[in-house]
């Protein structure tokens, strides 16, 4: 397997983490050079602005929850600012793209990474549509330049399973629930194009275990010994 890009996307609760964390030690076994990584929205300066906003007004929420938490509570303000929260967002999703992943794969490392660039896209596209605090035609041309940063012959894991799972899974990690319209964009990145990606996988693993889940994806990603 020569090194190039491993996405791992799909609904929160999936199994993504732990299929890369799985896949990171097969690969060190048999003597790969990698790395693992992940890249969210909300990232750098933009994730700074909305803390510290959620701070001012006594907001208690997470990173994955900080836009959906703060437009419920004060849409007004953060329509004020989405078009700065947008683009710094963007340039700090675009810096750590460079700096996770493709300058890795410049050095020669296979790079696992979770969420990634689809994943963003389709993060901005729910805050436009859904929440409505971002300018749907300025979203729809950023997104668009985002996939193009997808490095040439990578490959897409998408893992699922259905919303009885998911939440089951969700009470274990003690995590909060998902919204429902929020899974569904995520469920839609197989659906995105994506010039870049050679081949992708989807799978549901309601019924799989972890391990029948990574025999599934070993062989999909077609991983041979490492030649010395």
């Amino acid at each position: 397997m020569r090194p190039y890009l491993v996405i791992f996307a799909g609904a929160v609760g999936a199994g993504k983490t732990t299929q890369i964390n799985l896949l990171s030690r097969y690969l060190e076994n048999l003597g790969y050079r990698f790395k693992k990584t992940g890249l969210k929205s909300n990232c750098l300066l933009s994730r700074v602005m909305l803390s510290f906003v959620s701070r001012s007004l006594q907001i208690h929420s997470d990173r994955d929850h900080l836009v959906r938490d703060i437009s419920e509570h004060v849409p007004l303000l953060l329509g004020r600012v989405s078009m700065i929260w947008l683009i710094v967002d963007f340039l700090g999703v675009l810096f750590l793209s460079l700096l996770r992943v493709n300058l890795p794969l410049k050095c020669s490392y296979t790079v696992l990474c979770e969420d990634y660039l689809p994943a963003v896209a389709m993060d901005y596209l729910y805050f436009s549509k859904k929440l409505g605090f971002l300018p749907l035609s300025t979203t729809l041309k950023l997104s668009r330049i985002l996939v193009r940063f997808i490095p040439r012959n990578s490959k897409l894991v998408i893992l699922d399973a259905d919303d009885c799972t998911l939440k089951s899974r969700w009470a274990i990690r003690r995590t909060r629930d998902e919204i429902k319209d929020y899974l569904a964009y995520q469920r839609m990145i197989s659906l995105m194009k994506l010039p870049n990606v050679l081949a992708y996988i989807q799978i549901n693993t309601s019924h799989l275990g972890i391990h029948e889940t990574f025999t599934r994806i070993s062989k999909f990603l077609e991983i041979e010994k490492a030649q010395n």
